[in-house]
């Protein structure tokens, strides 16, 4: 098994880091990661199959367009973007290498990917991540973990899981839990140049893949 090496890094602060000019980021749920300082050149545009509370994007962002769509079939022509972010949402789709293909169409040359490596995470923090540990959850289905995972986080989880009865969509839980060697063999499926780590946020005890593809 290929071990990536570890950086103590916060996600955010690996999105920001790379992105440039004229950004869609995909999956972009409540916008938290884009209320951070960031570069003057950075446009934050943001899409999502629903829409949040999102009447923010008006009176926070600079130049800023909210977009629904779904990120398995992104509704821009090729190269439309700098930099196409995808931070915590592939594991949450039915095809992620379409997905992630898709935002490689549409960007000009920046991919930013994250993606929660749950089975790192300390106990505590398996909102969605980890339910598949017997330990945690003895005798529950699937459904009846996610269920107690939600109680645990209730102001994020439970607020994904309103809005998941509501709109009737399935994509707020995590569909799949990757390992290094599936992380890896996912970025390297698009045939493009990458940088492929994993971010410590050692004091919430959280760790995330993360990669950073371009075009030549």
């Amino acid at each position: 098994m290929v071990k990536l090496p570890t950086i103590r890094m916060h996600r955010f602060q690996w999105m920001i880091q790379w992105s440039r000019g004229l950004v869609l980021d995909v999956g972009c749920q409540d916008t938290s990661g884009w209320r951070i300082p960031m570069p003057k050149d950075i446009i934050p545009n943001v899409l999502d199959i629903i829409f949040f509370d999102c009447d923010i994007w008006h009176t926070l962002w600079r130049k800023s367009t909210f977009i629904r769509g779904d990120a398995q079939h992104l509704p821009f022509k090729d190269n439309t973007f700098d930099t196409v972010v995808m931070c915590e949402v592939l594991e949450h789709v039915q095809n992620p290498l379409q997905a992630l293909l898709d935002g490689i169409r549409i960007s000009k040359d920046i991919i930013i990917v994250t993606m929660p490596a749950e089975y790192e995470w300390k106990h505590m923090q398996t909102t969605f991540g980890g339910i598949d540990d017997e330990k945690a959850y003895p005798g529950k289905t699937h459904n009846e973990k996610l269920e107690v995972a939600t109680i645990n986080l209730p102001s994020t989880a439970a607020k994904c899981d309103k809005y998941t009865k509501e709109e009737k969509l399935p994509h707020m839980s995590h569909l799949r839990w990757f390992k290094d060697d599936d992380f890896i063999n996912l970025i390297n499926a698009t045939n493009t140049n990458n940088i492929m780590v994993k971010l410590d946020y050692t004091d919430q005890h959280f760790v995330n893949f993360a990669a950073l593809l371009w075009k030549d």
